[in-house]
Parts: C-alpha cells; sequence; structure tokens
C-alpha cells in the first residue's frame, strides 16, 4: 500500500484565503478520439452585435506568435533558482534547483529541494522582463491557453497572474487559476488558492512519467468566474494527443476572488509551485503562458459582431463562429 501525503497549509504569502476545499473524481476514463482534442481556431474571439457586422483592422495587440515556451537551459546546473533570470522563490518556504531531467526528458528541468526534517512547497515567480515576456490577452479574448510539461512527483503547478505591489511575488489577490499534479492524480486549483479539484490518474500513468497538461480557459463563462477544461498528453508514453481528464472539465476557475486589478489582460507572472512528497521529487519544465493559435499581427482584418446571420468577414470567418 502507499502512504498519501497531506499538504501543508498556505504560507502567509496568500493569507486572507482559507485551505482549498477538495473535490476527488474517484474514476477517470480516456477519450481517445482525436477530433476532440483539437486546439482553438487561430481566429480572434467573437464578440455578438445586435444586427450588425463589423470588420476593422487590428492596430495593436501580442505578437503573431503567442506560444512562446520558457524553458531553463540558459541557468546553470545545481544552482538554486531563486535570483536567477528573474525567479524568485517565496522566502522562508522550500526551495527548487536547476537539475538535470530523467527518463523522457533529459535537458535542464526545475525540481524541489528535499529537506531531511520536513517539506515545504517552493513557490517561485517569474514577472515578464526582457529575456522573456508573454502577449497579454487582448480586452476583446475570451479564450486562454495555458500548458507546462511536469513529472507525477507529488505536488507539481503552474498558473499566471499579475505582481500588482511589485515584490516579485504573487500573493492575495494575485493569483490565478492553478493546474498540474498532486499525489498521482491531476489537478486544478480555482484562482486565489481556492477550491481544488483532483482526478486521479488512472491506468497506465505513473508517477514518474513525464505529462504535458493543458488547462483550456472560457474567461467569460460562470459570470466572470471562468471556465476551465483540463488534458493531458502522457509523454512518456508518447501519447500523440491531449486526453481531456474526466471529471476536471467546465470547472468554475472563480476568477472573481481575485483583485480587481489583477485581470487576464493583466497578467505578466508566471508561478509554480513544486514539493516533495514520500520521497517523491517533482520536476517542472517547458511553461507555456499562452498554448493559443497565433493571433494575426497588428494591421490584419479581423470582425466581430452578428446577430447569426453569418455574413462572411474579411477573415474569412462568419460572425456567428463558424468558418465559411
Amino acid at each position: 500500500s502507499e502512504t498519501r501525503f497531506s499538504r501543508p497549509p498556505t504560507p502567509d504569502l496568500r493569507p486572507n484565503r482559507p485551505r482549498p476545499n477538495v473535490t476527488t473524481t474517484k474514476t477517470m476514463t480516456e477519450m481517445t478520439d482525436p477530433e476532440s482534442h483539437t486546439s482553438l481556431r487561430t481566429h480572434l474571439p467573437l464578440i455578438p452585435q445586435p444586427a450588425l457586422a463589423l470588420a476593422g483592422v487590428l492596430t495593436a495587440g501580442p505578437p503573431a506568435s503567442a506560444q512562446e515556451t520558457y524553458t531553463f537551459e540558459s541557468l546553470p546546473l545545481s544552482n538554486l533558482i531563486d535570483g536567477r533570470d528573474n525567479w524568485v522563490d517565496h522566502p522562508g518556504q522550500g526551495q527548487a534547483a536547476i537539475s538535470q531531467g530523467t527518463g523522457s526528458n533529459v535537458s535542464k528541468v526545475v525540481r524541489h529541494v528535499p529537506t531531511i526534517a520536513f517539506n515545504q512547497s517552493a513557490y517561485l515567480s517569474r514577472v515578464n522582463d526582457g529575456n522573456f515576456s508573454f502577449p497579454p490577452l487582448l480586452p476583446i479574448e475570451h479564450e486562454a491557453v495555458l500548458q507546462f510539461d511536469c513529472t507525477g512527483d507529488f505536488l507539481a503547478l503552474f498558473a499566471l497572474g499579475t505582481d500588482l505591489d511589485g515584490d516579485g511575488l504573487l500573493g492575495a489577490g494575485e493569483l490565478g487559476p492553478a493546474f498540474g499534479t498532486y499525489d498521482r492524480s491531476f489537478r486544478v486549483e480555482q484562482a486565489d488558492s481556492g477550491t481544488s479539484f483532483e482526478a486521479p490518474f488512472g491506468s497506465g500513468n505513473g508517477k514518474d512519467d513525464w505529462y504535458r497538461i493543458r488547462l483550456e480557459i472560457d474567461l467569460v463563462a460562470n459570470g466572470g468566474d471562468g471556465s476551465g477544461s483540463l488534458s493531458y498528453r502522457n509523454l512518456t508514453d508518447g501519447d500523440p494527443d491531449f486526453l481531456p481528464v474526466i471529471g476536471l472539465q467546465d470547472l468554475d476557475l472563480g476568477l472573481t476572488a481575485m483583485n480587481p486589478a489583477a485581470t487576464p489582460a493583466s497578467w505578466n507572472t508566471m508561478w509554480l509551485e513544486l514539493m516533495t512528497g514520500g520521497g517523491n521529487t517533482p520536476h517542472a519544465d517547458n511553461l507555456v503562458p499562452n498554448a493559443k493559435d497565433p493571433v494575426p499581427e497588428p494591421g490584419s482584418p479581423y470582425c466581430f459582431g452578428d446577430p447569426g446571420a453569418g455574413t462572411p468577414c474579411p477573415c474569412d470567418n462568419d460572425n456567428d463562429g463558424s468558418l465559411p
């Protein structure tokens, strides 16, 4: 039998939030229909307008290639990550370091540093800078896709947020929804460390395997709380497609619990939580804060609005959301 470990209390970086409630899905099956795992369309989301189809030109926005991946290849091995390449490790908590990956990922990765007595989570934050920045969401965008790689060893979570006070950390009201793995389960946690939802790995997925995990977010669902759906690929097994995690679909992400100034359009910080449990040390790599398909360059045509008539716009996209 295996011993399951409890996660320690949240440190002072989020003192105003209670420890999350956890909802666990007891069973999980895998859907293998490739058609159910297609990526988001490459056009901009549509905003309905009454009885009028509008077209225009994108005059400002993020770079055309939104799928930027942060790796740890430029950082020295065997060194704590705190203070390197703008990473900040929350003081007074656990620590993380750069190491060589194992198994199906032998590149440089970040891992939790175990201690002898007891382990505490390492909370890592990195604010955008000149070395690496992810584009903000446009005000008209309703969808976001976050992605990262991790092993199944105990706790590894990834999130975005807004560093409002300039301390380089994500504290109370600044942290968006987190997702990843926890004690041989997939996990989604509401914004600002709210309620957590879990689903066991299921047959064929081991704790030592590498997973590519993706959270697809509808930012306007649930009255602005947003909804999120989790999917994964087992990279060690060579999964060709993302598989939806049954029980972790269309979850309320609690976005309104964040500070009103920390809207998704202001997110400027990547965040990781790593913790060892039972001798199992998690590793993470390949952080993708915006895994949506590329958006148009400034100057490209776009369209939005329509009563549902489906009038084609310059971007070859019917205004009701379907392709002509």
